[in-house]
């Protein structure tokens, strides 16, 4: 039974990250109205950043936890 609540855990904190990142996105996304320009998992070789963000005040890299 601990198997079970151990994957069943898993994949409750997965679904929380994933619906903290569309929210997080979605809130991001209204700053493409004012020239941002707002681009989500970004992924290179080693990692992923959930979103990047640049705009006049610089590059900005946001990791979104849920």
């Amino acid at each position: 039974m601990s198997k079970l609540y151990t994957i069943f855990k898993q994949v409750r904190n997965l679904r929380l990250g994933l619906e903290a990142e569309i929210a997080v996105g979605q809130e991001l996304n209204q700053l493409i109205l004012i020239g941002y320009h707002v681009y989500h998992d970004f992924s290179a070789e080693n990692f992923n950043i959930d979103q990047v963000v640049v705009g006049p005040g610089g590059l900005f890299a946001i990791e979104t936890k849920g």
